[in-house]
């Protein structure tokens, strides 16, 4: 577990979440304020038993637990709190509603029912909302992972590269809320599927615990692709310790494209994977650090090759796409973990940031991946994949 903010903090906002709640719902519901306070107290409560647990998780070996439960009471919580808002509102304005006098004839005791009851559904449905899409997420974020079939079509295709498949590996973060045993499960699921691809690549946010990385390259050898498997870094790699992954990936014998560029062959023609490096910083304008990237990957690259480009950051195809590239292949947004119509939610509020699935700028086209992992177990309609890429002629 991951916890989204630390201990302190979190027992904070979850105590202060609980109090929003009881006092907007007290409000709203004077008669009930009673029943409100002791389900707060109670859910109060357990988040400091939770809190506690993590506090004391080196002792009694429950970090992990208290840790999960702390952040899922907190991930509960927050959201009721516009949902508090929204009953009370909701309440409020249909307690007046009901209470308006009657231009015809008084209606039937049935109707006045109905109206009693469209007021307490009122109350209850925003916060039973919340409450479910918090608990679906969250069972969400341990199912196993999607292989959605993904294909790109190009005019210019080469014909030995049509049909060409790519397992795209992207935020593992192995050792977090997924392990090696995940991918040794993906594995054996291909194999049972005749789904083995051409080419695997890892386009960053591999590994949290070191110690997991080169068995999960281990496994990935075993499915057998017969163009290798080649690695990119991210972000996570630069928190951690890069040079031990540098050689962990050179112990596995996994390549890994950093600034880098290598071709290969399938038939007569050419693919020439280009490895950016990742720009380390969470905000700013990326783009002179990945052209840069770029333009080094690309040196030495045949003028006749497809061009597959392995960016961690989605923003790699501004670049990409300058230089009229096929394909880029991306990751580190986990779509936004929360997705609509399969694509992410905040889709229309970062349309640039290319948060999940396909995207073409000019002759370019770029993939987004949400992740096969994530630090945080939440995901809501955005669900953890391994995208096999297929590349289509037309």
């Amino acid at each position: 577990m991951w916890p989204v903010v630390p201990l302190t903090s979190s027992l904070f906002l979850s105590s202060a979440a609980v109090a929003a709640n009881v006092a907007v719902l007290s409000v709203g519901m004077w008669e009930a304020r009673g029943r409100i306070v002791r389900v707060g107290a109670v859910v109060l409560g357990l988040s400091v038993v939770a809190h506690a647990a993590w506090w004391l998780g080196p002792v009694f070996a429950a970090t992990y637990w208290g840790a999960t439960a702390a952040s899922f009471l907190l991930c509960f919580a927050a959201p009721m709190v516009p949902a508090s808002l929204v009953a009370t509102v909701s309440r409020t304005l249909a307690k007046r509603w009901a209470r308006r006098p009657e231009t015809t004839s008084p209606p039937p005791p049935p109707a006045a029912m109905s109206r009693r009851a469209f007021v307490s559904a009122a109350t209850a449905a925003a916060p039973v909302v919340a409450a479910t899409a918090t608990t679906v997420g969250f069972a969400s974020a341990n199912a196993t992972p999607d292989v959605p079939l993904v294909r790109l079509p190009y005019a210019d295709l080469p014909p030995e590269l049509r049909g060409l498949r790519i397992l795209q590996l992207s935020d593992l973060h192995l050792g977090v809320e997924r392990r090696t045993r995940d991918v040794e499960a993906l594995v054996r699921a291909l194999h049972d599927r005749g789904q083995v691809p051409d080419l695997v690549v890892l386009t960053g946010d591999v590994a949290e615990d070191p110690a997991e990385l080169v068995p999960a390259m281990k496994a990935l050898r075993e499915l057998g692709a017969p163009m290798g498997i080649y690695a990119s870094l991210g972000n996570h790699e630069y928190f951690g310790d890069v040079q031990r992954t540098r050689r962990d990936y050179d112990r596995a014998g996994v390549p890994l494209l950093v600034s880098a560029g290598h071709t290969l062959r399938r038939g007569k023609a050419r693919l020439h994977l280009s490895g950016l490096d990742d720009p380390r910083a969470m905000h700013g304008d990326h783009d002179p650090f990945l052209r840069a990237s770029l333009d080094r990957a690309l040196d030495g690259a045949p003028s006749d090759a497809f061009h597959l480009v392995l960016s961690h950051r989605p923003e790699g195809l501004v670049p990409a796409a300058k230089e009229e590239l096929g394909l880029v292949l991306a990751g580190h947004t986990h779509g936004g973990q929360v997705g609509f119509a399969n694509k992410s939610a905040f889709e229309p509020i970062w349309p640039e940031s290319y948060l999940w699935g396909r995207y073409r700028r000019g002759r370019t086209q770029l993939y987004t991946t949400s992740g096969f992992g994530h630090w945080f177990p939440f995901r809501l309609l955005c669900p953890t994949e391994a995208p096999l890429v297929e590349l289509v002629g037309v």
